[in-house]
């Protein structure tokens, strides 16, 4: 009989939970959830009683968390200044580890982190979950049966819609580097990985051109104020949280389970709690 893993989970929002803890969840012939981790205690119990985990196995303090080891894998899907940190109490328990990524920005942050890997022994995995797309997967298999002959270059851009931008990269979790990496690590490893993926060839050198000249106050239309929720552009400002929260759920059909809404808010997503999260929240 195949052993079953049981699985922890710490940072219980859209990754933690509805990416990867769903996914887990669907295969009860191979893994268990058993602990799951996370400061709101709202999120923390509604995801505990989808996935059935008792509620004396639901930790609202990391410490008391991460006081010894709860399960034979961790998916860690913390915010991104967590992640060193949790990672490095994760292997020092013993967890083999699914990390969301990135890992981080810092050199000596990736030297502790080998070190300590090392020194335990464990699997850690960081979450480019492109790598196992159908159509890099595809991609792949071409360019390694030399069909498209040698590769000599690459040209890779990675497109991020307005409206993305806007929700993941100015607003939100990953509005600054104060709460996360710079954007060629919050969103372009990627490609970074996929472009080292492809080439079979260790990289010699990064570089990233860029500067903040749209997103500032003194660029913001007249008239415009701090909260989209109460400003007399939000039915015509494109980036405004009005339109892209309410406006376009509303067009999707107004769905209870459906990113980015269930970002801002807990599920099931209505047109009330949008409206409070854009009033309120960092969106």
């Amino acid at each position: 009989m195949n052993k079953i893993y049981t699985i922890a989970i710490i940072g219980t929002g859209a990754r933690g939970a509805k990416a990867y803890g769903r996914l887990i969840y669907k295969s009860p012939d191979r893994y268990k959830i058993t602990h799951l981790c996370d400061i709101n205690p709202t999120v923390l119990n509604t995801v505990g009683d989808e996935f059935c985990v008792p509620a004396e196995n639901r930790f609202e303090n990391p410490q008391e968390f991460f006081a010894e080891r709860r399960a034979d894998v961790l998916v860690i899907a913390t915010p991104d200044d967590c992640h060193v940190e949790h990672c490095l109490s994760a292997m020092k328990l013993g967890y083999d580890i699914l990390c969301e990524k990135p890992l981080t920005d810092k050199e000596e942050d990736c030297k502790a982190l080998l070190e300590t890997q090392k020194k335990y022994g464990n699997k850690i995995l960081v979450c480019h979950v492109l790598r196992y797309a159908l159509s890099y997967l595809k991609l792949k298999e071409l360019l390694d049966s030399g069909v498209l002959g040698r590769l000599v270059s690459l040209n890779w851009v990675e497109p991020v819609g307005y409206w993305h931008q806007a929700h993941s990269y100015v607003r939100g979790n990953w509005r600054n580097t104060a709460h996360a990496a710079p954007m060629i690590l919050a969103k372009c490893c990627h490609d970074l990985d996929l472009i080292q993926y492809f080439a079979e060839a260790k990289c010699k050198s990064v570089s990233s051109i860029g500067g903040l000249t749209f997103f500032k106050p003194e660029c913001a239309p007249e008239g415009a104020t701090m909260r989209c929720s109460d400003c007399a552009l939000k039915d015509t400002c494109a980036y405004s949280a009005y339109r892209i929260y309410v406006e376009r759920w509303k067009a999707n059909g107004s769905p209870a389970v459906d990113w980015p809404y269930n970002v801002l808010v807990t599920e099931p997503v209505t047109e009330e709690k949008i409206l409070n999260a854009i009033k309120e929240g960092p969106y």
